[in-house]
């Protein structure tokens, strides 16, 4: 039977039944006579041991290690837990022609977050595009396109700098589960040399990668296909670095199985749009919708997989102050082919006709 472990209280119980017994002691025990003293302090260090028993027993498997101890398990089956990386994009100078931007420049955002330059520029023709990226790791260090920029120390001859392309891309160290389910994954289904689960852990390894799928005989016999996606950046559909990182990784002479033809690519992307009757129509309400519409396609968007229309509804309705709807468009299942991921594309609202 499972071991049911005592409270402290009766703890203190067992201990100062013992005392009695050794001690050869009859009738009531006072609270703050010796025996029970020293049956508390007893009790109490065996609780602190049963505290530690318990935690050691936690620690010995991976399903239930706490993060230090788990990394511990993840290095003996050489699982590394995914390390954070660094919001990537180009900043462009504007100023004097001529004007010399140093590799290693550091900017600043509007809240004080650091980003510095990947590369050196000159301004020309009024500008200097240049390569950036978020000093700290991690996806909080996003910056949009249009956003603004200063000089952490001044630079004569440069009057104003605009990212001109999202600096974007940064990922948050791996997550606790995530990587338990790695090191799980790995104990269950060990390498065997090519097996579509083998692909699957090799993508799931790269840093930024949340999901991936593996497809036998992709173009042919002896082919592998592998796609994959990114769920915590803004857009899940892998960029072709992104694709090219995943590849490289792959194709490490210590991975790749030497008969493999091996192709990596980002998953089509069917879009959706939407034409939805909402009421009460206001801004909150479609906001609340458009949410819920996410949240539902990020949890079942996978290639091949099927979205029923009733799911779609039921995301409306679940929608926070949504009274009523008409689900005008799409009027069937979503239905993406093997490659293809669904994806929410425009939503039109409207009025419900009285």
């Amino acid at each position: 039977m499972p071991f049911s472990r005592p409270t402290i209280d009766e703890l203190k119980t067992w201990a100062l039944a013992d005392l009695k017994t050794r001690l050869n002691l009859s009738g009531t025990i006072q609270d703050r006579s010796v025996v029970a003293a020293i049956a508390n302090l007893i009790a109490g260090g065996m609780h602190l041991e049963n505290s530690y028993l318990e935690y050691i027993a936690r620690q010995v498997v991976p399903l239930t290690a706490d993060i230090d101890v788990l990394e511990a398990h993840g290095t003996v089956w050489g699982i590394t837990r995914k390390a954070p990386t660094h919001s990537e994009g180009v900043a462009t100078f504007s100023g004097t022609n001529g004007t010399v931007i140093p590799e290693g420049t550091i900017l600043l955002s509007d809240v004080g977050d650091q980003y510095i330059t990947t590369a050196a520029g000159t301004i020309a023709s009024g500008t200097a595009a240049i390569a950036t990226r978020a000093v700290i790791a991690g996806s909080d260090y996003i910056l949009l396109e249009d956003s603004l920029l200063r000089l952490q120390n001044a630079i004569t001859g440069v009057t104003t700098i605009t990212v001109t392309t999202d600096i974007d891309g940064g990922t948050d160290i791996e997550g606790v589960e995530d990587y338990r389910a790695r090191i799980i994954n790995r104990i269950q289904k060990p390498p065997m040399g090519g097996t579509v689960n083998d692909y699957v852990q090799y993508a799931l390894a790269v840093p930024g990668v949340t999901r991936a799928w593996c497809y036998e005989n992709y173009i042919g016999i002896g082919s592998v296909g592998v796609t994959f996606v990114c769920d915590d950046l803004t857009n899940i559909i892998p960029d072709s670095d992104k694709v090219d990182e995943v590849e490289a990784y792959i194709l490490d002479p210590i991975r790749k199985p030497i008969t493999a033809d091996i192709h990596v690519f980002a998953p089509d992307t069917l879009t959706v749009n939407f034409t939805i009757q909402l009421a009460p129509n206001t801004p909150a309400v479609q906001q609340a919708v458009t949410a819920e519409l996410n949240d539902l396609f990020n949890v079942y968007s996978a290639p091949g997989t099927e979205i029923k229309i009733s799911q779609v509804r039921a995301a409306i309705s679940a929608a926070a102050g949504e009274n009523d709807n008409i689900l005008i468009t799409p009027t069937a299942n979503i239905e993406p082919d093997t490659t293809e991921i669904a994806r929410v594309g425009t939503i039109t609202f409207q009025n419900i006709p009285e």
